[in-house]
């Protein structure tokens, strides 16, 4: 026996049923009244965005996904003129890498901002989210 064939959750069980009954109902009633019938015997829909995050959340480690988030708001983490030049690219441990698209920018950005744009990811992930931030040159971070 082959192992999706051991398993049968409750949802396969719950269709099963479900098709049973509309099968007694269309001989009842006939296909269109019996369409009518079952739908408050049909489960509630659920919102796409809410199946959608248990998906991410079941492929995606937690990290990375807070990550994707910060990416996702890194304009209003950042401010404008930041998100122009500079966007994070990927995270070891606590450190995300932040690729900035001129040397000279590097520069800026490792003085006060770097202390500021820190403080503004911790905030909006949580406190010990991001220990640093590593800014490389376009193109050598990927």
């Amino acid at each position: 026996m082959f192992e999706h064939e051991k398993k049968e959750t409750k949802a396969y069980f719950k269709r099963k049923e479900l098709d049973k009954f509309n099968r007694i109902l269309d001989d009842w009633y006939g296909s269109d009244r019996a369409a009518r019938e079952m739908i408050p015997k049909l489960p509630d829909a659920t919102p796409i965005a809410q199946t959608l995050d248990k998906l991410v959340n079941g492929l995606v480690a937690p990290g990375d996904r807070k990550l994707m988030d910060v990416k996702s708001n890194w304009e209003a983490l950042v401010g404008p003129q930041i998100a122009q030049i500079a966007h994070p690219i990927k995270m070891y441990g606590s450190v995300i890498y932040i690729e900035v698209v001129h040397n000279a920018w590097l520069r800026e950005l490792k003085g006060n901002s770097k202390e500021l744009i820190k403080a503004n990811i911790n905030k909006f992930c949580g406190e010990s989210f991001c220990s640093d931030l590593r800014f490389t040159p376009a193109g050598r971070g990927k």
